[in-house]
Order: structure tokens, then sequence, then C-alpha cells
């Protein structure tokens, strides 16, 4: 299957769970494969058969998921990156010159919601890693980089056990 993200990781989850052998290939390498075999159709039922052509001719690496502590923190972080999104699109809302004070008023307080979800986000991120002993080791090694803080760690951390 071609790697799409949060739906993508569950079906892949929810297939090695039930018994199934699965690989996680990036959509570039399907797209190059299709290129090269001139196919231009794009319909689900073309894109099935390339995507099996292609993993009888490349043979991708079989997927595991990460353990179950990694899990949860890809999870924890992809929320604590989502509340920063929004948190900075209210604030662009904000500082977009808003004339009507009950607007100014209703971004002001989501913006101040938005930071206390951050923060509730954030103390969670390190007590979930403070809690697993491989994640505590990863995130000190990587603390101890000149630069790299909490906020940097978790993600890198994230990153390096993706398969």
């Amino acid at each position: 299957m071609e790697a799409t993200g949060t739906y993508g990781e569950t079906l892949a989850l929810y297939l090695h769970e039930a018994g199934y052998l699965v690989s996680v290939v990036n959509p570039a390498a399907i797209k190059a494969f299709s290129a090269a075999c001139l196919s231009r159709t794009k319909t689900d039922k073309v894109d099935a058969a390339l995507i099996a052509r292609f993993c009888l001719a490349q043979q991708p690496q079989v997927w595991s998921p990460p353990a179950t502590e990694v899990r949860e923190l890809q999870a924890l972080v992809r929320r604590l990156e989502s509340l920063i999104e929004m948190r900075v699109a209210e604030e662009n809302r904000l500082s977009s010159g808003i004339s009507v004070g009950a607007v100014r008023h209703s971004l002001e307080e989501h913006i101040a919601y938005l930071r206390e979800q951050i923060k509730q986000s954030e103390q969670l991120i390190q007590k979930h890693i403070n809690n697993a002993p491989d994640l505590k080791g990863q995130s000190d090694l990587l603390n101890s980089i000149p630069g790299i803080g909490p906020t940097t760690a978790a993600p890198i951390a994230c990153r390096e056990h993706k398969h």
C-alpha cells in the first residue's frame, strides 16, 4: 500500500494484526513505476493493479508496526503539531486587523485555549517519554545535543522509529 499518513497507518496496523504481510511504500516510488510502465489511466482499479505489479517487480520490504509506546508518542506529537497549526492560524487572523470586537474577543479566547492545550500536550508527551525507558534514553541522548530540547526531541524520536 502507499504511505498515506494516519489513515494508512491505521489500515496497515489492522492488516498486520490480522496476519497479512504489509508493505508501506512511498507514493513517489509508485508514481515513478507508473511512469516507467507508461500508465496514464487513473482509477482505483488501475491503481490497485499497478501497486500489485510494483510489489511483484520490486519486492518492497515487509512493514512491521512500531512498538505501542512509539505509536502513542507519534499520536501525541501529531496532536501537538495540529494544535500549534491552529494557534498560528488564529494568531494570523487576529493580526489581520479584525475590527469587530466580538470576533477579536473570540479569537483571543480561542488562542488562550489553544495555548493551554499545547502546554498540556507538551506535558503529556514528556510524561509519556519518561514512562517508556527506550524513549527516555533516546530523548536524553537527543537532549544532550546543544540546541535540541524536549519539543524537538519528541518528533525526532517518532521519526527514528518509523518503518
